[in-house]
């Protein structure tokens, strides 16, 4: 009974801030998640409950210890309730119960509304949930351990807060320092908390458990020193030289954190070799390796310099960013691998490259410029097609006429997504699942004829303002900044540029572009697609050995392709490769493939004990022929080996 009335007093005091702190988080949350929801492939859900726990989390667990540990005994209340005949454990016993109890109804209700939110990137198991949840409650647990013992401190607990931040800071960024060894840093890994399923943490678990009781016990004996009277002294007003004290204490911890700082300070990687072309004024520079290369080296400087200027001066760019390519002759022609750490770099190879070869590298390289001038703002995924689709746009025809072949392959490239998946045409919403349908090529070749028709409909100047809107303007990383960019529903900023519904843009433009199929370049691209439809099929046999399978099956189309199997010059290509729990934009590397001529009805690719039960799995079917520069992908999906 007295536990209970103890119970009782504390919610009747703290209720009302109990539920304005827990209504004002789980808003929070899904206020993240509902930005979310519009890009579920550019974040996963869970990564808001990691962003919650690094962030707020442990600002609730200050504000509620101040409640229930702090003013009781600054102001001196808890006598009283020692004087009752309950003991003197009891009433801590209880605050450090109902406090932890607290933030784990929280963060279990954050992790909830994240597991409702996914689905559509994440493959969400009832093993996965547990895992995401019993290492969040752990955290809880020695976030509000920490707070209930420096609570008991009294004024010196502010010390004690600063001299954790120093030690945390120092622990996460001094590089001398392996933060994977400190169990709580292991656990709250950027990766591995959101994205680990098939391995149970135990000993990080355990260790940040065993952290979070050693503070609870430091609580416990630390209020029953001297018969709870340090705590008592504790209590007492900070005297001056406590003051100094704490001031000290911050100045040094303000150096320390300079010089971390200064330690995270780093120079922009340049290239030593001589064989380089440079270019001033935006700044250009080609690695080309040998002397046989320089020839190919100046050109694509040069070409790459003209296209930076003059996007410079479209937009009006104060600035872009510095652009490097480093030629790898090792690598496919389509292979192009780009960071946009420090500038734009871009590692190619280009010596075979024909002329539409070229306007791929370039819009890789305008799409990294791009992408590096927003701070990363124009890949958020409601965005990602005016990226995609204006760097292709600009490439082909920003500054001339566009190359007749050129177009007709793209356009007959668009008009096959759109035959197979008429919903492609939704670029807004369905983007980056299309690009996961498609790949790359066949999205980009939408939002390239998106900005074909815009330009045609309604002038140059529409596919530019679309630009400034979405490819201009830097965001600032805080959070506030991030806000205020998507304060204005998406919906609405593309119709006030486009000055029309939606969904008239997309019945526009896809009316425009089945009128381009009467085009005969285009019907000759068309009538070279083999009119295919692909299947995988997984499954394990009775002796235990897992198979994926492949094959085949001819379909029906509207856009006249070919049905004649002897007339198909090109390769069907099954490629394969480990993925994680959370759906993202991927390919798949060449030694993972498994090449052979197609055969409609029957089973053409065959891998047998390649993988494991619980692998998750990324299957890709393409067609890869010698009229289409990039491969066709005839069929993708991702799956669970059971």
């Amino acid at each position: 009974m007295a536990a209970i009335a103890l119970l009782g007093k504390d919610v009747r005091e703290h209720r009302l801030a109990a539920v304005v702190l827990s209504c004002g988080s789980l808003a929070v949350v899904l206020l993240l998640l509902a930005q979310n929801a519009s890009a579920p492939f550019s974040m996963s859900p869970f990564e808001i409950v990691r962003f919650a726990l690094l962030s707020f989390l442990p600002l609730i667990a200050l504000i509620v210890g101040n409640r229930l540990v702090v003013r009781e005994y600054l102001s001196g209340t808890h006598q009283f309730v020692e004087a009752l005949p309950v003991g003197s454990f009891l009433p801590l016993i209880l605050k450090y119960l109902v406090g932890y109890g607290y933030l784990a109804f929280i963060a279990t209700m954050m992790v909830l509304l994240a597991a409702r939110q996914a689905g559509v990137a994440d493959d969400v198991t009832p093993d996965y949930l547990g895992l995401i949840l019993a290492k969040t409650l752990v955290m809880c647990a020695l976030y509000w351990s920490v707070v209930f013992c420096f609570s008991l401190c009294g004024h010196l607990r502010i010390a004690l807060y600063l001299l954790a931040a120093a030690l945390v800071a120092l622990i996460a960024w001094y590089p001398g320092i392996d933060a994977e060894r400190v169990a709580p840093f292991a656990l709250m890994d950027d990766q591995l908390f959101v994205f680990e399923r098939d391995r149970v943490p135990w000993e990080d678990m355990a260790g940040t458990a065993l952290l979070a009781l050693v503070f609870a016990l430091a609580g416990f004996v630390l209020s029953r020193l001297g018969e709870g009277s340090v705590v008592e002294r504790l209590a007492r007003p900070m005297t001056r030289r406590d003051y100094v004290a704490l001031g000290v204490l911050a100045a040094s911890g303000m150096a320390i954190w300079s010089t971390l700082l200064d330690r995270d300070d780093r120079q922009a990687v340049e290239f030593s070799s001589d064989y380089v072309v440079r270019l001033g004024d935006p700044a250009v520079a080609v690695l080309y390796l040998e002397e046989d290369n320089e020839s190919s080296a100046q050109d694509i400087a040069r070409r790459t310099h003209a296209s930076l200027s003059a996007l410079q001066a479209t937009l009006g760019l104060a600035k872009v960013p510095d652009v490097k390519l480093a030629l790898t002759p090792g690598r496919e022609r389509h292979d192009f691998d780009y960071e946009t750490a420090d500038g734009v770099f871009v590692s190619a190879n280009w010596l075979e490259h024909d002329g539409y070869d070229d306007a791929i590298l370039d819009s890789v390289v305008m799409h990294g410029v791009l992408s590096a001038q927003t701070g990363g703002r124009a890949m958020f995924e409601p965005y990602h097609w005016v990226l995609d689709g204006f760097t292709r746009w600009w490439v082909e025809q920003g500054r001339a006429r566009i190359d007749p072949e050129h177009q007709a392959e793209l356009v007959a490239r668009a008009l096959w997504v759109l035959d197979i998946d008429p919903a492609a045409s939704r670029l807004v919403e369905r983007w980056q699942l299309t690009a996961d349908r498609f790949s790359y090529p066949g999205a980009e070749s939408l939002a390239w004829a998106s900005m074909a028709f815009l330009e045609q409909s309604q002038g140059r100047e529409t596919v530019l303002r679309l630009a400034n809107e979405f490819l201009v303007k830097p965001v600032a990383t805080n959070a506030l900044a991030t806000l205020e960019d998507r304060r204005t529903g998406i919906a609405s900023r593309f119709e006030w540029i486009l000055g029309m519904p939606l969904d008239s843009f997309h019945q526009q433009w896809q009316q425009w572009l089945t009128d381009q199929r009467e085009e005969a370049s285009v019907r000759r691209y068309l009538a070279r697609i083999p009119s295919l439809q692909g299947r995988v099929i997984s499954r394990t046999t009775t002796d235990g050995v897992h198979t994926l399978s492949a094959g085949y099956e001819l379909r029906d189309s509207a856009l006249n392709l070919s049905v004649d199997v002897a007339s198909w010059e090109g390769l069907c290509v099954m490629k394969h490769d480990y993925i994680g729990p959370f759906d993202t934009e991927f390919e798949v590397d060449d030694e993972y493939q498994d090449e052979a001529p197609c055969q409609p009805g029957e089973e053409v690719h065959v891998l047998n004990s390649f993988y494991s039960p619980g692998d998750r799995v990324l299957v890709a079917l393409d067609y890869e022929g010698p009229d289409f520069h990039q491969p066709l992908r005839l069929y993708s999906t991702r799956l669970s080996v059971q």
